[in-house]
């Protein structure tokens, strides 16, 4: 992920975790669609006995679904390209979203976030980790992503939901989905008002690693604007 797709002429690249242990989401839907057609073609005397052979047949049963088909050989050239020595990312069970724009790096963190105004930029939010992949540096993993005075900036509230302080919440944030800071754990929620100290919020209940539901009692809390994490 750190190489290839610059040697390919991408200048960044991001890649959200949707599979299990990693949350619900909109693959799931996917999967399910192609479960249940392979397991009809299944029940209906058709053999599968290969990936290629399941790729042919569900193509053919023209599903709302776009497939790839990745041969071994393919997998094979890109494998023969990646060095041995990579050290592990810990951790990658919680690990949401993973991105690079610098060759031999990669940044992750345990939730997604995109709001940064340059889209080949990665913001702050969220505490992102840097990965080293070179071997010929320090793997370590370290919260460092942003100078001193960036990481300053960015973790200001213009740099997030740009949120005046006034007592009038701007129609555009009303009801808008947003991420806060309590007890120094993340939260999703949605913005209910604001005033001059701050904003109100309805959070969900997080369930495990990156699930949340909403509370069967709402948990509506005021939140400094220091508080919003994005």
């Amino acid at each position: 992920m750190s190489k290839i797709p610059f040697d390919r002429g991408f200048h960044a690249i991001t890649w959200d975790f949707w599979e299990a242990g990693h949350g619900k989401g909109a693959p799931d839907g996917a999967g399910a669609v192609i479960k249940r057609t392979a397991d009809s073609l299944v029940s209906r005397g058709m053999d599968i006995p290969n990936a290629e052979s399941l790729f042919e047949k569900l193509v053919a049963k023209s599903l709302n679904v776009q497939l790839f088909y990745v041969s071994s050989d393919a997998i094979s050239t890109y494998d023969s390209v990646l060095p041995n020595n990579l050290d592990v990312i810990k951790g990658t069970l919680k690990v949401r979203q993973a991105f690079t724009e610098t060759i031999g790096e990669i940044t992750v963190r345990n939730l997604s976030c995109y709001c940064s105004d340059v889209l080949s930029e990665i913001c702050s939010c969220l505490n992102p980790r840097v990965h080293n992949t070179d071997p010929a540096k320090d793997t370590k993993l370290h919260d460092d992503v942003l100078p001193t005075s960036e990481k300053s900036t960015a973790t200001s509230k213009d740099s997030l939901l740009d949120i005046p302080e006034s007592d009038v919440l701007p129609e555009r944030l009303f009801n808008k989905w947003c991420i806060v800071d309590y007890d120094k754990k993340p939260f999703l929620g949605k913005i209910l008002q604001a005033d001059g100290d701050g904003i109100e919020v309805t959070t969900m209940k997080p369930i495990g690693d990156n699930k949340f539901v909403w509370p069967a009692v709402k948990d509506i809390l005021w939140y400094e604007y220091s508080k919003i994490l994005t």
